[in-house]
């Protein structure tokens, strides 16, 4: 059971969820008084599932959308009428975030399945993991991409090490003061460093999302292959839902103050010392599938980048 703490605008969600409260910064530190008495705040690596009706809501769609398992499995469905997709009815500033994902079989060229943060306010930020579909025999290409202060045009590409369209596979990411990072089955696959000069999401909250859709003018073959209708319905599958971030309380006002996010950072598991750097292992980690599986890094494309990005320097 979640601890709540009435009386407020909002409610805080100790256990999972500490809000970005909107008060005076002297009334936040009162509140981080008692919560440091309570002991409330959860350090636990997360474990367990959600369901989609306490934290999502159909965002498109909705005959396109099906709840199975009593609301802890939602499919989603492309055909040449619509695509679909969900969102959380709630706004994220850092945090962990993490699903699994079956993705539709068969020729799905043109396709784009997605699992991603998009800002709520401007300028625009995100964080994604896109996959794209191939034609049969293909591999199935995940990209990445980081937006930040209004830019994205930092994709990494990797061939996966698995056909993610026979079994569910988890990807999750971790966001929060001093870097972004991207999972898959838990294994870390990509770092977003925020280091002096360079860009970096943290202007706002954002919002959850998951879609799947026509994405054939880019998705495939840099667009030269296209949906292949006949072979649709399309149907991609997401469960395991896990979201443990900092919730925005006031989703009406883009106004910052010093929230209790930023004020009980040793106590946010994934904004401690463990995770603030990557460890030994995890590094180590990185190195092999980086080095076996990404097939497109942005930082390596001197056609499209003459002067190294700032972000791509040690």
């Amino acid at each position: 059971m979640m601890t709540k703490l009435q009386g407020l605008k909002s409610y805080a969600y100790l256990d999972h969820y500490i809000c970005v409260l909107h008060l005076e910064f002297p009334i936040a530190l009162a509140l981080l008084n008692i919560f440091a008495v309570m002991g409330s705040v959860s350090a636990v690596l997360p474990t367990g599932r959600q369901d989609f009706m306490d934290y999502f809501t159909v965002g498109w769609a909705n005959d396109h959308v099906t709840l199975l398992d009593n609301g802890t499995c939602v499919q989603l469905k492309l055909d040449n009428q619509s695509g679909s997709g969900f969102v959380t009815t709630k706004s994220y500033l850092y945090g962990y975030v993490s699903m699994d994902i079956r993705l539709a079989r068969g020729d799905s060229s043109g396709s784009i399945t997605s699992f991603y943060l998009s800002s709520v306010y401007e300028p625009h930020e995100e964080l994604d993991f896109e996959f794209l579909g191939s034609s049969l025999g293909q591999p199935i290409i995940l990209q990445t991409n980081v937006f930040a202060n209004g830019s994205g045009g930092r994709e990494q590409r990797f061939n996966l090490w698995f056909d993610p369209t026979l079994n569910f596979h988890s990807y999750s990411i971790i966001w929060n003061r001093q870097q972004i990072i991207f999972y898959v089955d838990y294994m870390p696959i990509r770092v977003y460093k925020n280091k002096v000069g360079v860009p970096y999401p943290n202007k706002g909250p954002m919002l959850l999302y998951a879609t799947l859709y026509d994405g054939d003018s880019w998705a495939t073959d840099g667009g030269q292959t296209k949906m292949n209708w006949s072979s649709g319905p399309f149907v991609a599958s997401y469960t395991n839902f896990f979201v443990d971030a900092c919730q925005w309380c006031n989703e009406s006002s883009s106004l910052l103050v010093p929230s209790l996010c930023s004020l009980l950072q040793s106590t946010l598991w994934w904004d401690g010392v463990n995770y603030q750097t990557l460890n030994a292992s995890d590094q180590v980690l990185l190195h092999n599938i980086r080095s076996k599986h990404l097939i497109y890094d942005y930082c390596a494309d001197t056609n499209r980048y003459p002067i190294i990005p700032q972000d791509c320097l040690p």
